[in-house]
């Protein structure tokens, strides 16, 4: 499977829904995000972000707790939209969904 072929069953608006109804899952993001810049890392996984959070979640005791894998690379890009400066923090390939993310705006 070719990376442009990877999100091929995901669709932009459930995606976009996704994140429209869960705000609180892309600012988690950007925390942990920043939290390992603050450590000293130069380069971060998007599913590692993703496994902190739900690591974190069930800290507190929220089992219910679900979020779709598939949703960690566009949540990358959609922070290297916000945070330019920080390109090289994630190892994007090129993905149909670059042009998308640049024009989905944070809810």
């Amino acid at each position: 499977m070719t990376q442009l072929n990877l999100f091929e069953g995901i669709e932009n608006k459930e995606f976009l829904e996704y994140h429209k109804t869960n705000p609180h899952l892309y600012e988690a993001f950007k925390q942990v995000a920043f939290d390992a810049m603050n450590m000293g890392f130069t380069r971060y996984g998007a599913n590692g972000i993703f496994e902190i959070i739900r690591w974190k979640r069930a800290e507190r005791g929220d089992d219910e707790f679900k979020i779709n894998n598939n949703f960690a690379p566009l949540f990358a890009r959609l922070f290297v939209n916000e945070y330019p400066h920080f390109t090289q923090f994630f190892r994007m390939r090129k993905s149909k969904f670059n042009k998308y993310i640049e024009n989905t705006t944070k809810p």
